[in-house]
């Protein structure tokens, strides 16, 4: 998720991190760091709960995929990229014992590059819905085939 210091590392995004169980996860605020402002996301039709609910009849199912999980397993684009730097300084001391390697900066500053879609990110949404689609679309194979047993 996370790739080398290039110098073409442009922008810092804002982050603070959230204690989950033994964990910590970070979040990443696109918000306060400017970049939503240069950023355009299509507008698409997400489902409510009140809408999909109109859609069922007795004896069906309906599954919640939470998209917001999804966010760190998708790729964010190339061009994002280099304005996705975040600073891994307070935690130096921690990554050292890890297989992980860090550079630091003409700053003095040890920061990295982010690779995956971040929350605060206007367009990361869209990256999680389309890849999502794109994934589910590869795992059902192609639907003319005989030997598919998905493809129903």
């Amino acid at each position: 998720m996370v790739g080398a210091l290039e110098d073409s590392n442009k922008n810092l995004i804002d982050y603070f991190y959230v204690p989950k169980a033994k964990d910590i996860r970070p979040v990443y605020n696109g918000a306060s760091c400017g970049i939503n402002e240069a950023l355009w996301s299509p507008n698409f039709w997400l489902p409510t709960a009140k809408s999909a609910l109109r859609v069922l009849d007795f004896g069906y199912f309906s599954v919640d995929i939470d998209l917001g999980e999804f966010f760190l397993n998708f790729p964010l684009d190339e061009i994002l990229r280099q304005f996705s730097g975040i600073d891994l300084t307070p935690f130096v001391e921690l990554l050292a014992g890890l297989d992980f390697v860090l550079f630091k900066d003409t700053d003095g500053l040890f920061k990295v590059r982010w690779s995956r879609c971040w929350m605060g990110c206007k367009p990361s949404p869209f990256f999680a819905i389309r890849f999502y689609y794109w994934a589910e679309e590869f795992a059902r194979g192609h639907h003319l085939d005989a030997n598919n047993s998905l493809r129903w």
